[in-house]
């Protein structure tokens, strides 16, 4: 799932937007949140994550740091 798409998943799971932050400065590491919602609600019986049900649960996660924000501008 891409980060527009788990933005989208909660926007229409909440009905409102979630919030977003996306920074990029030079010198320093680029951050973008991302919301990642694992039920409806805290605690929720029916759609909730529970990792007892699988063997080897991982989250990955792809960044690419040549897109922007990770390297010194001195043209700034």
């Amino acid at each position: 799932m891409s980060g527009y798409e788990a933005q989208a998943m909660s926007y229409y799971n909440t009905g409102r937007m979630p919030h977003n932050e996306l920074n990029y400065e030079d010198k320093s590491y680029a951050r973008c949140f991302v919301p990642l919602e694992f039920g409806r609600f805290l605690y929720d019986p029916d759609l909730a994550l529970d990792p007892a049900h699988f063997r080897n649960l991982q989250l990955r996660i792809d960044h690419n740091y040549a897109l922007g924000g990770s390297s010194p501008n001195v043209a700034y």
